[in-house]
């Protein structure tokens, strides 16, 4: 599946705000992100989808992933 082709915060970052609308002000403290560098991984998502870009390595910290997953369980 695509979204799995996403790294965490990229996939926070553009279900919530291609979805569900979520400004990137308010999405950046969830990824621990700055806006820009959070609509950054917006896009970067949208091409994955896309298909543009190839997925890099995945992100290794899990404490990190986990505190992503639970900021998105949060939010929704």
């Amino acid at each position: 599946m695509v979204p799995e082709a996403l790294d965490p915060a990229e996939r926070l970052a553009f279900v919530l705000h291609d979805m569900f609308g979520v400004p990137f002000d308010e999405i950046a403290p969830i990824v621990d992100r700055t806006p820009a560098a959070a609509r950054q991984l917006a896009s970067r998502a949208r091409r994955r989808v896309r298909g543009g870009t190839p997925t890099a390595m995945p992100d290794r910290d899990l404490n990190r992933r986990r505190r992503v997953v639970e900021a998105f369980l949060s939010s929704a």
